[in-house]
């Protein structure tokens, strides 16, 4: 990751914060049918700005949640900091096309119901309006939200990020020494976004994905998760020489605990990306520090602005598609590099959230000026996507 150092601020500085705080984060689960109570909890906003409560999930499968699983992340709610939920409309009368909550025949019926909305995060493009977020830790918070207040607006001028700002991060390590070798993000509790590059020469058994990583020299200073990989889903178009179709996904051999340091992204819409040239988005990752140099120990971040594709074609001589979307500093000097493959390039929306709109592909060399990075355009694999979580 190339970018100027945050000025003031130390990789050193923030370490120690982190290791200093008590505060523990709190990991939500979702509830067992025993420990679920069909009663509501706090206040929050719900479908179409509507007001609502936060329930358990198996006591709001109203048909929007039913038919539309990504409407789920975004009406994510916390429940006693222990249980996951989701903020579900008190008046659901005053609704259309929607119906009331009825019980399901059993509770290992229930249990599946929840597991299948839970782990199939898809990306389906809903009309319905979404709220503002309550604040960074706000009772609604869904995907793409941290519990960061950092993360509300990105530095741009590139640097060390904060520990939490951007939860969603993965980095892809080899299983047998923990080294990083390419980034990804969280989809659901069971399922990473990655580059399909990222798999080249590598077995299922050499790889392993850790959340809520931040400090790679410190592996428990964030709580971080490490998983097994027990299914790789690789792009079936992809090309090893051009790196078109450069998109994968890991299923993870448990659900992820989300908590403080790991949280899903929003998958973005069709609509995110009109008018979006010259707009700054944001790449993080672990990657080199310039072209052959060390790599970075701590998450970096940096802020670049989006090329258009026609714009892109003249720095390259293969054709650019209209799968990928392109990025870097006009300057040179922002730019992912080496070891930042498979992680994300996002833009943070009006409603506050973040959305993952590409994936770190390829480049020549990094940093370079009028020389933009290429990446994976996840608004053109939004049904790939689906099909395979």
């Amino acid at each position: 990751m190339m970018g100027k150092k945050d000025g003031g601020k130390t990789s050193q500085d923030i370490k120690k914060t982190t290791s200093d705080s008590s505060t523990e984060a709190p990991k939500l689960v979702v509830a067992k049918p025993n420990e679920a109570e069909d009663k509501p909890y706090q206040v929050c906003k719900s479908i179409g700005d509507f007001p609502g409560h936060c329930r358990h999930i198996r006591y709001c499968l109203i048909n929007e949640f039913r038919t539309n699983y990504t409407l789920v992340s975004y009406y994510n709610c916390p429940i006693e900091d222990k249980y996951v939920g989701v903020c579900c409309p008190d008046d659901r009368d005053t609704r259309p096309k929607t119906v009331a909550v009825k019980p399901l025949k059993s509770d290992e019926e229930s249990e599946a119901e929840e597991a299948r909305i839970l782990a199939s995060n898809t990306n389906r493009v809903d009309p319905i309006k979404r709220p503002s977020p309550l604040g960074p830790a706000g009772k609604n918070r869904g995907c793409g939200v941290a519990a960061i207040e950092g993360a509300e607006a990105p530095k741009g001028n590139g640097g060390v990020s904060d520990p939490g700002e951007y939860p969603w991060m993965a980095a892809i390590v080899n299983a047998k020494d923990d080294e990083q070798f390419c980034g990804g993000v969280v989809l659901d509790q069971s399922h990473v976004l990655t580059a399909a590059h990222c798999l080249i020469r590598k077995r299922q058994a050499d790889i392993a994905v850790v959340l809520g990583e931040y400090d790679l020299t410190k592996p428990d200073e964030t709580r971080s998760q490490k998983f097994k990989v027990v299914s790789i889903r690789r792009h079936e178009r992809f090309d090893m020489h051009t790196y078109e179709n450069d998109i994968a996904i890991f299923t993870l051999d448990r659900p992820a605990v989300f908590n403080t340091y790991v949280w899903p992204v929003c998958l973005p819409e069709p609509s995110d990306m009109k008018n979006m040239v010259n707009k700054t988005a944001v790449v993080t990752g672990w990657g080199t520090m310039s072209y052959g140099g060390p790599a970075a120990t701590v998450l970096m971040e940096v802020g670049i602005p989006l090329w258009s594709n026609s714009e892109c074609q003249k720095r390259y001589s293969q054709p650019i598609l209209k799968t990928a979307v392109c990025a870097g500093g006009y300057e040179g000097g922002k730019d992912s590099c080496q070891g930042d493959s498979g992680g994300p390039l996002m833009i943070q929306r009006q409603d506050g959230r973040w959305a993952n709109i590409g994936v770190v592909s390829y480049g020549i060399k990094c940093g370079a000026p009028m020389q933009p990075g290429v990446y994976t355009k996840v608004t053109e694999y939004l049904d790939w996507i689906q099909k395979n979580v």
